[in-house]
């Protein structure tokens, strides 16, 4: 058992249905999956807290990277990169702007007809409610497990906004651009 009293399984039930639902719309799940009551605010504070450790493992991995500056592990041939923002609603009606970078690998394919298909697969996210320079830092961890600056090629798909082509920027600046035009 963790402290408070949770099995690892019930945190992870907590946290899953947290990210996805309102704490109080978690806190119905978990009573109808598990048949346990938990109140709204212990959803809440533990779901809290155990994002807020994932977030101190990534910030001492970028730290760590800063630090030491490792040579990134090499990346797939071909690396598609996109980042946008989201407006998501937080406690007492506010809103605020999450910022998420994907990170996939491009592979060709045949269809069932023969054809060939480019797809991206392996992919993987970071996210973060955090101002443009703040995010682009944050998400050094992922960009260096990815191997994104080694690479054969990147593919930048983003809108035109300034921090999506900051991004770019900083990691790939030879990356081949492609914007999404509203």
């Amino acid at each position: 058992m963790l402290p408070g009293g949770m099995s690892p399984r019930l945190l992870a039930r907590v946290v899953r249905s947290a990210s996805q639902l309102t704490f109080a719309k978690a806190a119905e799940d978990v009573t109808d999956y598990w048949g346990m009551w938990l109140s709204e605010e212990t959803v809440r504070r533990v779901s809290e807290a155990a994002g807020a450790a994932y977030v101190a493992v990534q910030e001492a991995e970028v730290a760590r990277l800063e630090r030491e500056w490792p040579e990134p592990p090499q990346g797939a041939p071909v690396v598609q990169v996109s980042a946008d923002g989201a407006f998501v609603p937080l406690r007492h009606g506010e809103w605020a702007e999450v910022k998420t970078l994907a990170i996939g690998t491009v592979t060709r394919t045949r269809n069932r007809k023969g054809e060939e298909e480019v797809q991206t697969t392996d992919l993987s996210y970071f996210s973060r409610l955090a101002e443009a320079g703040d995010f682009v830092r944050q998400a050094r961890g992922e960009v260096y497990r990815r191997g994104v600056q080694t690479a054969g090629r990147v593919a930048a798909i983003n809108d035109g906004s300034r921090w999506t082509q900051g991004i770019v920027e900083v990691y790939r600046p030879d990356a081949t651009r492609m914007m999404k035009v509203n």
